[in-house]
């Protein structure tokens, strides 16, 4: 593990499902969809208001290459939509054993539905009928944001014995392994080597095995549950892979939306599948649908 590592905030005046799509394929690092931190930002382009959300890019790289790029990006997508468009940017570069010692003094043992997570050194762990062991990493994924406890909470009612699921933008492996744990042969993928590691660390803690694991992401296979926890704007341009990796029967669960871009997800989703329950935690949304 390097020593440092890279906070960067990007606040898109405009067309942030482009801004997102181009961040995802310059960086291929993990990134999340946040509201607007009170900080000092500097600014490109057009002048507008802060906007009220954006994007935070977590990387071991310095950032001066990134948003160089970006200002490239925008000044183009300036003259090709006639759009005046600019973003905002804050960067701050971290320890990373500081921050993961700062983190676990704020990570404690949580319960979801049938599932209890337990850091590693949690002196009083909690028990639930399946207990997980995670610890905090770069990889998204312990349990404690509000996106993954939705779809924890989603899986549990749910018997898998003998069902493939994927789960797409694994992180830390947290969702992949709650549906190993519930009797589901399990593929995972994501596009950050770093998430691939931390789930192959994340199985073997805790004595669970999956069928594929690999860099990318949906693969043409048909499977009987998909999981997505990834931006909503992603989520919309992984419709046509989600969709052609479905059956009749296939369950798909949405995660990682904020209540304002559920009904544009929707729009997309409900071409195909219809929704079966949405469930939310402060401004994030989960969507359970199938075709049936």
């Amino acid at each position: 593990m390097q020593e440092v590592y890279f906070k960067t905030i990007i606040l898109p005046t405009r067309h942030p499902d482009l801004f997102v799509a181009f961040l995802l394929d310059f960086t291929q690092e993990a990134i999340e969809e946040s509201l607007a931190p009170n900080l000092p930002y500097e600014h490109f382009g057009a002048s507008a208001p802060l906007p009220q959300e954006g994007f935070i890019v977590y990387s071991q790289h310095e950032p001066k290459p990134l948003l160089k790029a970006l200002k490239e990006f925008c000044t183009d997508l300036s003259e090709r939509t006639g759009d005046l468009i600019g973003f905002y940017h804050h960067s701050a570069q971290h320890e990373n054993k500081d921050w993961i010692e700062a983190y676990k003094a704020g990570v404690s043992p949580i319960v979801c539905g049938d599932f209890a997570i337990n850091p590693s050194w949690a002196a009083d762990p909690l028990s639930a009928p399946i207990c997980l062991s995670l610890d905090p990493s770069l990889a998204f994924g312990t349990g404690h944001h509000e996106s993954t406890r939705l779809l924890l909470q989603a899986f549990s009612p749910l018997e898998l014995s003998g069902q493939v699921a994927l789960d797409v933008g694994c992180g830390s492996g947290i969702l992949g392994l709650a549906l190993a744990k519930k009797g589901a042969r399990v593929h995972l993928c994501d596009t950050d080597p770093l998430a691939l590691e931390e789930t192959q660390k994340n199985f073997a803690k805790n004595h669970a095995t999956y069928e594929k694991l690999w860099l990318g992401s949906v693969a043409g296979e048909n499977y009987d549950l998909i999981v997505v926890n990834i931006v909503a704007s992603v989520i919309v341009e992984l419709y046509p892979a989600i969709l052609k990796a479905s059956h009749a029967k296939t369950q798909i669960f949405l995660s990682g939306i904020l209540n304002e871009h559920t009904e544009r997800v929707l729009e997309t989703y409900t071409n195909a599948f219809n929704l079966k329950k949405r469930t939310q935690e402060n401004e994030w949304v989960c969507l359970h649908l199938s075709k049936s």
